[in-house]
């Protein structure tokens, strides 16, 4: 397998970087790792290294994620999640330019580029980390004192800070 490209720990996790697909899917496939009860999960871009991310809106929420993964295997997409409960779908593609435009049926959707939403942790409030690897100190949504949203006095009219 030959030595990874980088590993380090991150909160209560060991996150490795893997050099290449082959090298991420044979860690995966290491039985000595899961004899320890450690989670090994390897990111879209250890599997598909060079991809983008597209989103295509207005989609029939009666079609379900497989029916659209079938539809659009065959237009360089790899893998296809709908966004919440909403019309708005979630296209990964191989290589590093999305498609103008993607069929479904007869019928063909603009693709634009996904740009995710910032990382907030609920705990401080701050943006960059989830609350699971937080450090910081507690801060109220509501108004900012220096206690959790669970424990604030306040239940109405909240301030903004």
């Amino acid at each position: 397998m030959g030595p990874v490209k980088e590993f380090k720990k991150s909160g209560n996790k060991v996150v490795v970087s893997c050099n290449d697909t082959k090298q991420a899917l044979e860690l995966r496939a290491l039985t000595e790792l899961r004899s320890l009860n450690m989670l090994i999960s390897v990111s879209e871009n250890q599997i598909e290294p060079d991809f983008c991310q597209g989103i295509i809106r207005n989609v029939d929420l009666e079609l379900t994620v497989e029916a659209l993964a079938d539809e659009f295997k065959n237009q360089n997409a790899f893998k296809v999640r709908r966004l919440g409960k909403t019309r708005t779908v979630l296209l990964y593609f191989k290589g590093t330019s999305l498609p103008s435009s993607v069929k479904i049926g007869y019928m063909s959707f603009k693709v634009s580029e996904y740009i995710p939403g910032p990382v907030r942790c609920y705990v401080c409030q701050e943006f960059g980390h989830i609350s699971s690897s937080c450090k910081g100190t507690p801060r109220c949504v509501r108004y900012g004192a220096n206690h959790k949203v669970d424990d604030c006095p306040v239940k109405e009219n909240p301030t903004c800070f």
